[in-house]
């Protein structure tokens, strides 16, 4: 049967259509299957149950828990390993990324859909077209400086030390009001409830610090690039969390 499907799919479907639908088909001949022994299955309901069991298991041994117990190296005889192998000889060779353009961003912008859904930041396309020509520059400058650096920005963190905690959290107060007014002027939104403040070395965690209007929230611990500390440089609580990963 796999065979007949591969060599003339369209006799196979011609010969399987009425299984699928009693609406538009024709032609009522009874279908007979021979299977594999020899044998031939002429009853309608066996038939039936035969080509299900047929489909609902063809694409077994497909993944599963046994292709999760596999290392790099069991894979290295695949097909598509080795059909990429053959066809990208260099293993040397580092990706390029070449700088985009004022014009390339310009055009990606002005070529997006407005009938597709938001991405995941909710801005609607169809607002990114209307500031086509105010945002495609600070894009351009932004997408080019995440090239040279290898990274994508994700969290901003602001650093200010001094034996004062008034002084600090002055400085911290500044810098912060300062971010928030570069992502505004670069057509960008700091999210005001994700700003936290933390202080070490203070007999006092605690920092009075708004940014336009917003109490920013002082942390008694904080999680900084998967690494969880408080205001004693203690790792306790992550090491605890470690501890229950591993068990």
């Amino acid at each position: 049967m796999s065979n007949d499907l591969k060599n003339n799919p369209k006799a196979f479907f011609k010969t399987f259509k009425p299984f699928l639908s009693s609406k538009s088909c024709i032609e009522r001949n009874d279908i007979h299957l021979k299977m594999t022994n020899g044998s031939m299955i002429r009853d309608q309901q066996q038939l039936a149950e035969e080509l299900v069991e047929h489909f609902a298991t063809l694409a077994d041994g497909i993944g599963g828990t046994a292709i999760e117990k596999k290392s790099i190296e069991g894979f290295w005889d695949h097909p598509c390993v080795q059909r990429i192998q053959h066809e990208n000889r260099d293993f040397t060779e580092t990706i390029e990324i070449k700088p985009v353009t004022h014009g390339q961003v310009l055009a990606a912008l002005d070529s997006l859909n407005t009938n597709k859904a938001t991405s995941t930041d909710g801005n609607p396309s169809k607002a990114l077209k209307v500031g086509v020509e105010e945002l495609s520059a600070p894009l351009t400058t932004l997408f080019n400086s995440c090239i040279d650096n290898n990274a994508w920005p994700y969290d901003h963190q602001i650093y200010h030390a001094g034996a004062d905690q008034a002084a600090v959290t002055s400085q911290l107060k500044d810098s912060a009001n300062l971010a928030t007014m570069w992502y505004g002027s670069n057509l960008l939104a700091g999210n005001l409830e994700k700003y936290q403040v933390l202080n070490l070395g203070f007999t006092q965690n605690d920092s009075h610090i708004c940014v336009n209007d917003v109490e920013i929230q002082t942390k008694d611990n904080i999680k900084l690039l998967g690494v969880e500390l408080d205001s004693k440089l203690n790792f306790s609580e992550h090491n605890y969390n470690l501890y229950l990963q591993k068990s």
